[in-house]
């Protein structure tokens, strides 16, 4: 019985810091994306690098231990470029033209 519980208990452990890893990922985005929206002064020149700074913390979680980041991480990074791929270009550069 003892074992039983001990094994319990490390199994919610694992999760306990799989959840606080993901959590941490998430307000990565929480935190730019605040940074971004509470600016009183144009901010398109940071959003490249917040754009790199996230394709770096995609490429660390997909490079982690944790089955559940690495597929949120290569899930994300599609995501991204699929985007990157759908015309953000196009429209950073007609913001900053017009």
């Amino acid at each position: 019985m003892p074992e039983k519980l001990i094994s319990i208990i490390e199994k919610l452990n694992s999760k306990r810091i799989e959840l606080q890893a993901i959590i941490k990922f998430l307000s990565k985005f929480e935190t730019d994306i605040t940074n971004f929206e509470t600016e009183k002064i144009p901010t398109i020149h940071l959003v490249w690098v917040a754009i790199k700074q996230m394709e770096l913390n995609l490429t660390e979680m997909i490079e982690s231990n944790s089955l559940h980041l690495k597929v949120m991480g290569k899930s994300c990074k599609l995501v991204l470029q699929h985007k990157l791929d759908q015309g953000i270009y196009i429209y950073i550069y007609t913001y900053i033209t017009y």
